[in-house]
């Protein structure tokens, strides 16, 4: 992965284009992108003609905005690493993300960083110090994973979500999750 428009396109094949179901509480979406977030994001109201009309360079800026210029994101050095956090943070939210990384840390390095969910200088420079960055995205996968297992949609989603995770992995596995990922 090599740029931040490479980790861009690698998420979003996993985002989808406009979707419309009466069962989504969150309405019309677009590449994952709310009518609420992008209201937000724009600061003008928007409805589901607005979101099913998004071009892709408004997808990129969105995503680019609200998950690559995050705080600390900007600040891990090495672009697997960054793409696999980054796909995690827009999988699952911050907190989760920042806790896989910090369990993997603490399991597969002896790092003794908080498990507070907090992408933070302490967790950015114990992310950039790892010497096996593969590892790294290897534990930190496995320990989401096994914290979206706990989730009630799990058996509906765990499949889909786990070839996501699979698609940000190194192509040399270090055996973390034996079978998870094969």
């Amino acid at each position: 992965m090599a740029s931040d428009d490479d980790i861009l396109s690698r998420i979003l094949k996993w985002e989808g284009g406009y979707a419309s179901s009466p069962q989504d509480p969150a309405g019309p979406t677009n590449a994952g992108i709310t009518i609420a977030q992008w209201s937000t994001f724009t600061g003008k109201p928007a409805d589901a003609d607005t979101i099913k009309n998004l071009t892709r360079t408004q997808v990129m800026d969105f995503y680019r905005d609200n998950f690559l210029q995050r705080p600390g994101v900007r600040s891990i050095k090495n672009p697997a690493v960054r793409g696999a956090y980054v796909n995690m943070l827009v999988q699952s939210g911050p907190v989760q993300a920042t806790k896989a990384f910090q369990t993997a840390l603490k399991g597969s390095f002896q790092v003794s960083v908080p498990l507070d969910g907090v992408l933070g200088p302490f967790t950015v420079a114990s992310i950039n110090a790892v010497g096996d960055p593969d590892l790294l995205i290897e534990a930190a996968s496995c320990a989401l994973l096994d914290a979206l297992k706990g989730s009630p949609v799990f058996s509906a989603f765990g499949r889909s979500w786990t070839r996501r995770l699979a698609d940000f992995l190194p192509k040399d596995l270090k055996g973390v999750c034996p079978g998870t990922f094969q």
